[in-house]
C-alpha cells in the first residue's frame, strides 16, 4: 500500500510577514516602553510613517501641557508615564488611542488618554491607515516624545506542535479511492497564507516549491487547518500574510 506524503513545518523562524515594511535597526531601541520587544515573534519598529510626526504635530501640546500639569498637580505629583498606541486613518485623523503601558493610577492614565483625545489635531493625509506611539512623561513640564509602532508578525500557535506533522489520510472526509501523490523526498514547499486579524487563514498558495507537488489542493487544505497567532500593530490584532515553509516526504 503506498505510503501518504509527511507535510511537515519547518523553520518557524523563516517565516516572513509581510504586514508593513519593517524600520531599520535604529528605530529599534527607541519605542519609549520600559518593556522589551518581543524579538521571538519578529517585532521591529514600524515602517510606516516614512518620516515621524512630532508631537505638535498629533496635537496641541502647548494646551495639552497646560492641561496635563494641571492633572498632575491635582493628582498628588505622581512620578510616572503613560505611553499610548496611536491609529490615524488615510485623511490624517485620529481613529483610536489606547493605553498600552503606564506607571501611574489607571485613572490618571485614563484621564491623560482623554486629554490627548480633547487635544488632537489632523495630520497630513497618507496613502493608508498609520500609527505612532505617544509617551506622555508627567510633571511641571510634560515631555512628550513619539516613536514607532511595533509591528509583530503572525506565526503558528504552535510551532512543534505534532498535528502539524499529520498525513493527507488524517484529514478527515478527503480521502478518495486514488492513491496518495509522489512527491520526491525532503522537498521544501513554500506556502503563503493571508490571515484575518483572529488568525485565521483566509487563503493560501504555493509560492514556491523544491518538491515534485502533485496534490497542491491537499497541501493547501491542510495549510487552512494551522492555527496562527495574528499578526499584531502594538498588540492590536491586524489581518496579515506570512510565508511559511513546510517539508513534504
Amino acid at each position: 500500500m503506498p505510503i501518504s506524503p509527511r507535510i511537515l513545518l519547518v523553520g518557524a523562524s523563516l517565516m516572513a510577514a509581510a504586514c508593513a515594511p519593517f524600520a531599520s535597526a535604529a528605530d529599534e531601541s527607541s519605542q519609549l516602553s520600559d518593556a522589551r520587544a518581543d524579538s521571538d515573534r519578529g517585532c521591529r519598529g514600524a515602517g510606516a510613517p516614512r518620516e515621524l510626526p512630532s508631537a505638535d504635530a498629533m496635537v496641541d501640546s502647548a494646551a495639552l501641557s497646560t492641561e496635563l500639569a494641571r492633572l498632575w498637580s491635582q493628582a498628588g505629583q505622581p512620578a510616572g508615564h503613560v505611553l499610548l498606541a496611536m491609529r490615524y486613518d488615510e485623511d490624517g485623523t485620529n481613529v483610536r488611542r489606547d493605553v498600552m503601558e503606564h506607571r501611574v493610577t489607571d485613572a490618571l492614565a485614563d484621564s491623560v488618554q482623554r486629554l490627548v483625545f480633547a487635544a488632537r489635531r489632523t495630520t497630513q493625509p497618507a496613502e493608508r491607515e498609520w500609527g505612532v506611539r505617544m509617551r506622555v512623561d508627567l510633571g511641571a513640564r510634560p515631555v512628550l516624545r513619539v516613536a514607532r509602532s511595533q509591528e509583530c508578525r503572525a506565526e503558528p500557535v504552535q510551532r512543534s506542535d505534532p498535528a502539524l506533522a499529520g498525513t493527507y489520510s488524517g484529514w478527515g472526509d478527503i480521502r478518495d479511492s486514488a492513491p496518495p501523490p509522489t512527491m520526491a523526498e525532503g522537498g521544501l514547499v513554500w506556502v503563503r497564507v493571508a490571515l484575518d486579524e483572529s488568525g485565521r487563514v483566509t487563503d493560501a498558495h504555493v509560492e514556491r516549491s523544491a518538491a515534485r507537488v502533485f496534490a497542491n489542493q491537499r497541501l493547501l487544505q491542510y495549510v487552512r487547518m494551522i492555527a496562527f497567532n495574528p499578526a499584531t500593530v502594538d498588540g492590536y490584532p491586524v489581518p496579515g500574510e506570512a510565508t511559511i515553509p513546510l517539508r513534504v516526504r
